[in-house]
């Protein structure tokens, strides 16, 4: 939605690479990413991954003891 309407506000056409959800620029070469990134990168996935799961066991578990502790019908 972004790239669309910032191509209708600078009034070019809009294209189906306009369509991107967040855009960075055009790189003027390819360069190779450097393999601490990569690194980087997946240890911050692993821990995001392993915090989620602890964030739907949590909820979870505290749905089961609401389940239990409230007996009103509202």
């Amino acid at each position: 939605m972004l790239g669309i309407l910032n191509s209708l506000w600078i009034g070019k056409p809009v294209t189906l690479s306009d369509a991107a959800t967040l855009k960075f620029g055009i790189m003027p070469e390819e360069r190779p990413i450097p393999i601490y990134e990569l690194t980087g990168a997946v240890i911050i996935g692993v821990i995001c991954g392993v915090m989620g799961a602890i964030f739907i066991r949590v909820y979870i578990l505290l749905l089961k003891l609401r389940k239990m502790t409230i007996k009103k019908n509202w």
